[in-house]
């Protein structure tokens, strides 16, 4: 409801939701809390999903496409946090437990080649994200197709929007 742009105040949301302002208030005294929650089950359900994508099992690439793939779930459903800059802003203490598995992806992705060795692993994941976090809103205004998502986004990452081997794109 909030992704849609409806409930923008609590008594919307208490409204839209079938629940009594006070019921809402008891459990979330402010809006800024309610995104806290629903950052916090992004972030457990985006948890579930990387670790239900497999990142260490198989092709590299096909690990990380599999990673985004779930990645995208995720987004295209908590599209509203990357329009609220209050649940972008207060992040959950510390990093999220599962960096580590992408960690470990890039490194095998590098290590296999299909990510450039010399790029640092920081930098391709804070790209794998933003990239994630564009397809989301994307797809949520109806300009990307939700089953190309998860390919443009890897060949994206992998490879860049520059055509490569090509020497008239070069003049």
């Amino acid at each position: 409801m909030l992704a849609e742009g409806h409930g923008r105040t609590m008594q919307e949301i208490a409204d839209r939701s079938g629940v009594g302002r006070t019921t809402l208030y008891r459990r979330f005294r402010t809006r800024e809390d309610l995104l806290r929650a629903i950052f916090e089950q992004a972030i457990a359900e985006a948890r579930d999903g990387i670790a239900a994508a497999h990142p260490a099992e198989g092709d590299a690439r096909e690990a990380m496409e599999r990673v985004i793939e779930e990645l995208l779930k995720i987004g295209d459903k908590y599209r509203v946090l990357f329009q609220e800059t209050t649940a972008r802003s207060e992040q959950i203490d510390g990093e999220p437990d599962f960096v580590d598995d992408l960690r470990d992806l890039v490194v095998r992705a590098q290590r296999a080649g299909v990510v450039d060795g010399l790029m640092p692993v920081a930098w391709v994941l804070e790209m794998m994200g933003a990239l994630v976090c564009t397809a989301a809103r994307l797809i949520g205004t109806g300009e990307l197709a939700r089953n190309h998502a998860a390919d443009l986004v890897t060949r994206t990452l992998l490879g860049g929007v520059g055509v490569q081997g090509n020497e008239s794109s070069r003049r």
